[in-house]
Order: structure tokens, then C-alpha cells, then sequence
């Protein structure tokens, strides 16, 4: 399985570094491959069996608008101020338990 690790360095301050790093950590322990996309992202996913998006509103915004034809699962990982839709879809669950 291969997973791209999708984030924005200028959501919320950098916050979405962070995230990025307990997610590649945990892929890895789990002997997953990733790939990480910081700002640059890809025409599109194919490769790809899974996508793990780290930002806020906006930067969740920007991606569904990017890639509308999306195939293949999304995560949320919060990554922005307010993370109000990741709030809606997955509650109070904490980052690794999505990831797990």
C-alpha cells in the first residue's frame, strides 16, 4: 500500500508539520509507504491507494476543488485554527486513532 501525506506549511502556522511527522511515523511502524507533498502536490493520485490530508478549511477547500474526481480514500488530520469540518466528520477523535 502506498499513501500520499498531503499538507499545507502555511496552514495555521505550521502546524500541519507536525502532524505530518506522527502520521509518517506511524505509516512507518506499520511498514506502510508514504509519500509527502508539502504545497507542491501532484497532477493526481494514481499511484496512490489512499490520501492523508492535513490542513484546515481552507486548505480542504482547496483540494476538493483541485482533484473533484478523487478515487481512492480521503482522512482529514487537523492542521489548520479551526478545523471545523474535520470537527463535524470525526468529533472529538484524536489523530492517531483516525490513522490507526
Amino acid at each position: 500500500m502506498q499513501i500520499a501525506i498531503v499538507y499545507n506549511t502555511y496552514s495555521a502556522k505550521g502546524k500541519g508539520i507536525a502532524i505530518d511527522k506522527i502520521v509518517a511515523e506511524m505509516c512507518e511502524s506499520f511498514k506502510i509507504i508514504t509519500q509527502l507533498f508539502e504545497n507542491d502536490w501532484p497532477a493526481n493520485f494514481d499511484i496512490f491507494q489512499f490520501v492523508f490530508l492535513i490542513g484546515g478549511d481552507g486548505t480542504i477547500n482547496y483540494f476538493i476543488n483541485q482533484y473533484p474526481n478523487l478515487q481512492i480514500p480521503l482522512a482529514i488530520l487537523p492542521g489548520g485554527t479551526g478545523n471545523d469540518l474535520f470537527w463535524k466528520i470525526y468529533g472529538m477523535k484524536t489523530t492517531t486513532k483516525i490513522i490507526e
